[in-house]
């Protein structure tokens, strides 16, 4: 007969931590930018207990929780969780087998609308604030704590997407989170002047736009860049972006978008 599985909350020490991660072996690969992730909330203060459980089997082998021990002894933060024993090793195999939810899950179950855009605009700002690149992939996506932490930060994030959904499908190849990032910016430096409205529908739909004119030249620019398939990356749609609004906002001419 197998062993009966015991389940009791327990505190995981840093010292406690190690104890358990000595017996290892047979785990998947430890990701670093999950266990940064955890790490971060838990020394903010922000982890909390949801009752999955860190698993022992019953040969004494880590099973599951080996991202959230190792977040413990990065933050140096003891956190309680539910430590179950005694199940059977083979287990293992159905462990972490069901759907993932993401950020965006997590913001359409609190009833947040445009979930999606909004998780993939607050990773950018995260990225943004750190000064990090954006690359096509930020190196670590906010925990649910950090990103709800950002919408407060930015309070203009919705109208900036808001105004995002003006292009429709019109983007003229700018990633749409490059697009709602810097409309957070540029709503939020424009202080309710309505110039990042009109901006946008320029950029959106051309009409009207004279020679010289930057937002024009932009669209033409990403057009080229599109019809030659160069693969641009955030930070570059975002500073094109930036300097057509510069330009837009001091009625200067803007002819020429470079790398």
């Amino acid at each position: 007969m197998g062993t009966t599985p015991i389940t009791v909350t327990a505190k995981i020490t840093p010292k406690a931590a190690e104890s358990l991660l000595a017996n290892n072996g047979g785990n998947r690969p430890l990701n670093p930018r999950v266990v940064d992730r955890y790490a971060a909330d838990m020394t903010a203060g922000a982890w909390q207990t949801n009752g999955e459980p860190i698993i022992v089997g019953s040969d004494k082998r880590l099973l599951d929780g080996q991202h959230r021990l190792r977040a413990v002894i990065k933050s140096g933060v003891a956190i309680e969780a539910l430590l179950v024993t005694g199940i059977d090793p083979d287990a293992q195999r159905t462990i972490d087998t069901g759907f993932k939810r993401g950020n965006a899950d997590h913001l359409s179950m609190m009833g947040v609308k445009n979930a999606t855009k909004t998780a993939s605009t607050c990773r950018l700002l995260f990225a943004w604030e750190q000064g990090r690149p954006l690359g096509n992939s930020p190196l670590r996506p906010p925990s649910v704590h950090e990103m709800l932490a950002v919408m407060d930060r930015w309070p203009c994030l919705n109208e900036a997407i808001r105004l995002s959904d003006l292009c429709g499908k019109n983007r003229n190849g700018v990633h749409p989170s490059a697009l709602c990032l810097f409309l957070t910016l540029a709503v939020s430096a424009d202080e309710g002047n309505g110039n990042a409205a009109t901006f946008v529908r320029q950029f959106a739909h051309g009409a009207g736009l004279g020679i010289g004119d930057p937002v024009l030249h932009l669209r033409n620019h990403l057009t080229s860049q599109l019809a030659r398939s160069i693969r641009v990356v955030k930070n570059q749609h975002l500073a094109w972006l930036t300097q057509a609004w510069d330009a837009f906002l001091q009625g200067r001419e803007r002819r020429r978008y470079m790398k």
